[in-house]
């Protein structure tokens, strides 16, 4: 069996854009922020799964409900009364997904969340001229003012993500690339977590509820590492970490205090943002290689600043080529 691939065999290097505020936000503090999945810039990111979810578990249900129209009276009855195979099926599944995104993103009946994802960005470039010089769309974000790409070296971040998830109550914490579009390479890239979704229709269909539970892993990997196509250009890397919340149903037990990941808020464009520090208290120097000065009409003034910020530290400073200056 072929050994898996990790993210460090792709991209040796990670680069994570940032405007000034941040840069300076990252340096001082020696931290990154993963921010709550309520407050990414795309609201329709995690729900975008459902599409590829509804089309891979379709045929599964409409063998299982094809199966007991023809073995069950009461099925016969059901479909009849839906109106055919059709309608039933697509109820089936969408309450079966409706189950999945309400206990997973929304809370559930007994109280709340049991855990929440946040989610941090990152950018994996193949291209030599882009690990050099950044990515053109990127830098178009930061407009006039110009832009920072941090460059992380990969593997040792992945070191920090596994450090934290063993000590805090994580029910998820992936490193990953993202999967863009709802296609076969897209099915292929997923498939252990899709096939565990799928068997789990057989024990819904027969009112086993527990599935749900023992589905919020692999769902939520699913659901947070899908994005839509037109974004494919950015090779984007996710670090995902869902803890407990500490006022949460305590549906997976109690925990001492200090298991539970400290959710912070901060002020962004828009209003309050609810985050989690990736290393606590900054006791783990940031894997910084590098950090690429933005093109804009402020470059010069941007790098002469950075160079302060970076006075003592062991970490290149380039600037961008590329032309661009808002």
């Amino acid at each position: 069996m072929a050994k898996k691939k990790e993210v460090w065999d792709e991209f040796s290097s990670l680069y994570h854009y940032t405007n000034q505020a941040g840069l300076l936000g990252i340096l001082s503090s020696n931290n990154l922020w993963a921010t709550s999945y309520k407050f990414m810039n795309d609201a329709t990111e995690i729900s975008h799964f459902r599409a590829l979810a509804w089309n891979f578990l379709e045929p599964e249900f409409r063998k299982i409900s094809s199966e007991l129209e023809s073995s069950n009276n009461e099925a016969r009855e059901k479909v009849s009364a839906f109106g055919g195979l059709d309608d039933v099926v697509k109820h089936e599944l969408q309450a079966f997904l409706d189950t999945l995104y309400n206990s997973t993103f929304h809370g559930r009946e007994s109280g709340g969340e049991l855990v929440h994802p946040f989610i941090l960005s990152l950018c994996g470039h193949e291209d030599e001229y882009e690990r050099d010089n950044g990515l053109l769309s990127q830098w178009r974000g930061y407009g006039a003012g110009g832009g920072f790409a941090i460059e992380f070296d990969t593997r040792a971040l992945s070191d920090i993500v596994a450090a934290q998830a063993s000590y805090y109550r994580y029910y998820v914490a992936h490193f990953s690339d993202v999967v863009y579009g709802q296609g076969r390479d897209a099915i292929r890239a997923l498939s252990t977590e899709l096939n565990m979704l799928k068997s789990a229709v057989q024990r819904f269909y027969d009112g086993d509820a527990s599935c749900f539970d023992e589905l919020y892993h692999p769902f939520t990997s699913l659901a947070t590492r899908t994005k839509h196509f037109g974004f494919r250009e950015e090779n984007e890397v996710r670090i995902v970490l869902a803890p407990a919340l500490k006022n949460g149903p305590k549906v997976f037990g109690s925990y001492r205090d200090q298991e539970y990941k400290p959710v912070l808020t901060r002020q962004g464009p828009l209003g309050p943002v609810a985050y989690i520090e990736l290393i606590e208290d900054g006791a783990v120097e940031l894997p910084i290689k590098r950090i690429i000065v933005g093109p804009s009409r402020y470059q010069e003034r941007n790098f002469e600043a950075a160079k302060f910020a970076l006075s003592g530290r062991n970490v290149q400073l380039t600037r961008s080529h590329t032309p661009y200056v808002g």
